[in-house]
């Protein structure tokens, strides 16, 4: 049944009740509880009653009562209602497809509209707590190499059959160019060229790494209390304090100020004006770097090896380092490596002293120092002075010192009549070497 038909019949309905034709037996107060009841038959409930009979004054009107119509106007009601819907059901099966989609699409619409008119939800919205960004670490694409003894290649491309352009030893690093392959591209002191990733690692990882095995380059806090500030500069808000003797890893450095991070997960700038600095992390050497190194950690290792240092180099010529060796030959023979060694070194003690001269050739010759030397006594041996002679006078002059600063030596004998001139003093072979008091 059209909505018209209905409003009309509601209308006839409404008068037929205010003159007097229904028969009122109520008294249930209530919506929940009122009907129409059509001649006891057909209960229509208070849904369809307000449109049908219309006896609601507004949609908001209580419904107070049942009301029972005259058994003939039923009849007559149903006919009407049963007429109009068989109407409408044949009208409905005559509309064309163009006009079937156009409904839909209205009753689309209408339903899209009518959901985005809805009233917002006043339910709290529920959201996921905001993660923190991890701050930047201080080693973000910075190579850290992991070993611990020998030492890592750098090769020309990445692969293990390039050729060799350097090597990095325990605790260096290197900034990341490239990766290509599980290799890392990296740039170090005179270095350029590739790494194996399988010993490398970078960034927070680096970090932590470093601190594990006590690598990282730290501060020491210098004075009793330090201000620990937000920006790297004095002018920013204090947001904690360090105090003396604190050691901390240095996460950057800016403008003389250092980044540390001074609590759980608190980082802050402290002024380098007040704290000393530890060792920085080692840089990759050329194949030319490395092979001086090794030299120098071969020579650290001898001079341990005779009880001495590694002093600096002296330089000198070859023809001095043969005369240098025929000395050697003529004051501590030719066997022991020790004694030639501690008389090369009073050699070049008077050197560095100047008393005696400041060249090889003056201090050897200066008169009345070295026995017979004035007199041919090495002309015999510059030709051929022996090959530990020559070992020694080459290590003397590369920095290996066995007697320290001493200036004097002589033989066993000679020195129990010179004890009251002095009262430092060690044997090395057959000699004995001093200071003077």
């Amino acid at each position: 049944m059209s909505i018209k038909m209905r409003h009309i019949i509601a209308g006839v309905l409404a008068l037929v009740l205010m003159f007097g034709m229904t028969d009122y037996t109520g008294g249930i107060a209530g919506s929940s509880a009122v009907a129409f009841e059509l001649n006891k038959a057909h209960t229509y409930s208070d849904v369809e009653a307000p449109v049908i009979l219309g006896y609601r004054m507004s949609p908001t009107a209580e419904l107070v009562g049942i009301y029972t119509l005259d058994p003939e106007m039923i009849k007559a009601l149903e006919a009407i209602f049963a007429e109009d819907d068989q109407k409408e059901e044949s009208a409905d099966h005559e509309l064309s497809g163009a006009e079937t989609e156009s409904i839909e699409t209205e009753m689309t619409e209408d339903v899209t509209e009518s959901e985005s008119t809805e009233p917002e939800s006043t339910e709290p919205e529920t959201t996921e707590p905001e993660t923190e960004a991890p701050l930047p670490s201080v080693y973000d694409g910075i190579a850290v190499i992991t070993i611990f003894e020998d030492y890592l290649n750098v090769r020309a491309a990445a692969n293990a059959e390039a050729d060799l352009v350097g090597r990095m030893y325990p605790g260096s690093q290197g900034t990341i160019i490239e990766q290509a392959d599980g290799w890392y591209h990296i740039v170090s002191g005179n270095v350029d060229g590739w790494i194996s990733g399988k010993y490398v690692v970078t960034g927070i990882d680096a970090e932590n790494f470093l601190q594990e095995h006590n690598l990282d380059t730290r501060i020491t806090v210098a004075t009793p209390e330090l201000n620990v500030r937000s920006q790297a500069n004095a002018d920013s808000e204090c947001v904690g304090y360090v105090w003396g003797n604190d050691r901390f890893a240095i996460l950057g450095q800016e403008n003389g100020w250092y980044l540390i991070e001074f609590a759980p997960g608190q980082r802050g700038w402290v002024n380098g004006r007040f704290v000393s600095v530890g060792a920085d992390l080692g840089i990759a050497m050329t194949m030319a770097e490395v092979a001086a190194y090794e030299y120098q950690k071969a020579m650290e290792a001898k001079a341990a090896s005779v009880g001495g240092v590694l002093r600096g180099a002296t330089p000198a010529t070859e023809e001095e380092v043969i005369l240098l060796a025929a000395l050697l030959r003529h004051e501590a023979g030719s066997t022991n490596y020790a004694a030639c060694l501690a008389v090369a070194n009073v050699v070049i003690n008077r050197m560095q002293n100047g008393y005696w001269g400041t060249d090889m050739r003056g201090v050897i010759f200066a008169p009345g120092q070295f026995q017979y030397v004035n007199d041919g006594a090495l002309d015999k041996w510059m030709a051929d002075p022996g090959a530990v002679c020559i070992e020694a006078a080459r290590d003397a002059l590369a920095g290996i010192n066995n007697i320290g600063d001493y200036l004097f030596f002589c033989s066993p004998k000679s020195a129990e009549s010179r004890y009251d001139t002095f009262t430092v003093w060690v044997q090395v072979g057959g000699n004995v070497f001093y200071k003077k008091n």
